[in-house]
């Protein structure tokens, strides 16, 4: 129990990291057997279908484990309703998403795939991570991620074999999400309450009016996530689109993490927020320095190898990529770190400020990315979405300055990512010399050494985190 926090965390991270990885295996795979233009496709429908499904899922999750976390009696209440609005919303989705496909910029075949993945949005609605999420049951979440990855790796390296077969990976990612809906399901009528599902009016009502502020900002986040990738795929196409995609892919598996981390983190923040504000404001400092030295030193030392870290997991062809990625990764950090503003404006009700600040960030990315992207192609779509990333963080903490409370802002972590961008972007963009590649991990090295002593206050904080679920009543794990 007095190590609780962080055993979730362990449970959560692992699965997600390993789903992560799986998932990423089965795109090196993809990259390595479909020719470039192809998997720009694949990147397109996956970006489309991640999209919509913030459309399907529109905040209910989150409003879903936010009120078990006050009452876990209603579990079988929750567990019946929020399947229902999920369906509706689905309904509307897979149609306008596979209408969707018809605007990319190349082959004919982008349209079935699209289709297809369309489709897997029909697991949404039994995708019942927040339900474990709210009964800390993390295992039982991280496994289910692990099984829908695994199965679609699976079928990747079973059926896809060329180009010709890219429509298979649309039918592969049916089977996996259906895989991962079979488990859930299974645990519910197991573990928490028999399924069923409940179309209530009152209760559809409510339940939208309650998440409509998160599920728009979730709408909103996903768009200036992936728009970049959509104006990719219409307005220029080709291997431009794979090249983004690439760098993508791999920042994209980096924020599971940083989701990872506050989805753990937010059954206790809620309840910090209503019992405790002194505990909260020291739980969020302590967070807050230790995330952002780690955010810091992952992405230095991703744009310090942006070209090799490409070239082994995507193939030599997507070196060229390597600027791009050198850029995006940093959205990793600021994600991660404004991830504590946004989650405590959630936990605290305040789901409209969270929309709010993802709006000021799309206001950012819609009119910037088209000319950006036009002129320097994936670079541009990268620069694009690390500034809308940046606007998000800013927004979000004034908020959560005026609603929650003292958020921690740059102080603590300030001068080690403005040094590390400063290092690590020319070193990336700029290399002429042979002797270069030994400089940079001389200068990994440096900052991982010398990172403790740039944060006085690693252990003080790492005990913190450590025990912060040690108060809280035990429920048994899956």
């Amino acid at each position: 129990m007095r190590f609780r926090l962080f055993r979730d965390l362990v449970e959560l991270c692992f699965g997600q990291l390993l789903a992560a990885v799986v998932t990423l295996l089965a795109f090196a795979s993809l990259a390595r057997t479909l020719d470039t233009e192809h998997y720009g496709f694949v990147e397109f429908a996956a970006a489309l279908s991640l999209f919509f499904a913030m459309l399907v899922d529109f905040g209910l999750g989150s409003v879903g484990a936010r009120e078990l976390a006050r009452d876990p009696a209603r579990a079988s209440h929750h567990a019946a309703i929020i399947p229902a609005v999920r369906l509706l919303l689905a309904a509307v989705a897979i149609p306008v998403m596979g209408l969707s496909g018809h605007l990319i910029n190349g082959s004919p075949e982008a349209q079935p795939l699209v289709w297809l993945f369309s489709i897997g949005l029909l697991a949404i609605p039994w995708r019942l991570d927040w339900l474990l999420q709210a009964l800390d049951r993390m295992r039982a979440v991280a496994t289910g991620q692990v099984l829908r990855s695994a199965v679609f790796a699976v079928g990747v390296y079973l059926f896809v074999r060329g180009p010709r077969d890219v429509v298979r990976v649309g039918l592969v990612e049916i089977l996996a999400a259906g895989s991962a809906v079979l488990f859930y399901l299974a645990l519910q009528v197991a573990y928490v309450t028999p399924l069923r599902i409940r179309f209530s009016p009152s209760d559809l009502k409510s339940l939208l009016h309650q998440a409509s502020s998160i599920g728009l900002s979730n709408v909103v986040w996903a768009l200036h996530q992936y728009v970049h990738l959509f104006l990719l795929g219409t307005l220029v196409g080709g291997e431009e689109t794979a090249w983004f995609g690439a760098a993508h892919r791999i920042v994209a598996a980096m924020l599971i993490f940083s989701y990872a981390y506050h989805f753990n983190l937010f059954p206790t923040m809620v309840r910090w927020i209503a019992d405790s504000p002194r505990r909260f404001d020291e739980l969020m400092r302590a967070s807050f320095r230790m995330v952002g030295w780690a955010g810091v030193l992952i992405a230095f030392g991703c744009s310090l190898f942006a070209r090799p870290i490409l070239e082994i997991v995507f193939g030599e062809r997507f070196g060229t990529a390597a600027p791009a990625f050198a850029i995006l990764v940093w959205a990793f950090p600021i994600t991660t770190l404004g991830g504590h503003a946004r989650w405590s404006l959630i936990a605290s009700g305040q789901q409209r400020c969270v929309l709010l600040a993802q709006t000021a960030g799309a206001a950012v990315a819609l009119p910037i990315s088209p000319f950006l992207i036009l002129r320097y192609g994936a670079v541009g779509g990268a620069i694009a979405m690390v500034a809308a990333t940046l606007v998000v963080w800013l927004t979000a903490h004034l908020f959560a300055m005026r609603h929650v409370g003292r958020i921690p802002l740059l102080p603590s972590v300030g001068w080690p990512l403005s040094l590390a961008i400063l290092v690590a972007v020319p070193l990336t963009l700029f290399d002429p010399s042979p002797w270069l590649p030994w400089l940079k991990a001389i200068l990994l090295a440096g900052a991982v050494v010398l990172a403790p002593l740039g944060n006085p206050a690693f252990l003080p904080d790492l005990r913190l985190l450590a025990q912060a679920k040690s108060d809280l009543p035990s429920r048994e794990s899956v």
